[in-house]
């Protein structure tokens, strides 16, 4: 499985062996995903190549309770979006 992320200094902690003390339990889960998966990758991916995820996080984080899209259907204003921002 292959994970993108445009948060570079994310991508650090879980790649770089340097401990994180703060984030030790975070990491430990992370660790635990990662072996359920034979291939497992995490890289750096600009925002600005990554438009679509990131309007849908901002959209799941201005709602009051918990946002989960598993459809083929984007919803309305995502779609929008994407159209303004162009193919994929």
């Amino acid at each position: 499985v292959n994970f993108e992320s445009d948060c570079q200094q994310l991508v650090q902690i879980v790649t770089s062996p340097k401990a994180w003390p703060a984030l030790a339990p975070e990491l430990d889960d992370i660790q635990l995903l990662r072996s359920s998966f034979s291939l497992f990758s995490l890289c750096f991916i600009s925002r600005s190549l990554n438009l679509r995820a990131d309007s849908l996080a901002k959209e799941a984080r201005s709602r009051d309770s918990p946002f989960i899209l598993v459809d083929v259907k984007v919803p309305q204003q995502l779609g929008f979006e994407a159209r303004v921002l162009g193919p994929i």
